[in-house]
C-alpha cells in the first residue's frame, strides 16, 4: 500500500510547520527509498541517534564551521527519524 505524504501526517494540532513542510517530505523519500532497500524503521531510528550524538558532539566546539556541521548533522537526525 503506497501512502502520500499528507496520509503520513498526524493531527494537524499536533505537527508543526518545519514537520509539515521540511522533515516530513523529506523523511517520506528515505521510508520508501529505505523499505525499497530492506532496511527497518528501526534502524533508521538508531542511526539517526548516532547522528543526533555527532550533533551534540560537534555543537561544543568554538569553530563556527564545525557548529555548522553539528546543525547539519542535527538536520539529517530529525530528517532520518521523522
Amino acid at each position: 500500500m503506497k501512502q502520500t505524504v499528507s496520509q503520513t501526517l498526524k493531527s494537524s494540532d499536533t505537527e508543526e510547520f518545519i514537520d509539515i513542510y521540511f522533515y516530513r517530505r523529506i523523511g517520506y523519500w528515505v521510508a520508501r527509498a529505505s523499505a525499497a532497500v530492506g532496511i527497518t524503521p528501526n534502524a533508521i531510528t538508531i542511526v539517526s541517534i548516532f547522528w543526533g550524538i555527532l550533533a551534540g558532539h560537534l555543537m561544543m566546539y568554538e569553530d563556527i564551521w564545525i557548529n555548522l556541521l553539528g546543525v547539519l548533522s542535527l538536520i539529517i537526525a530529525n530528517t532520518l527519524d521523522s
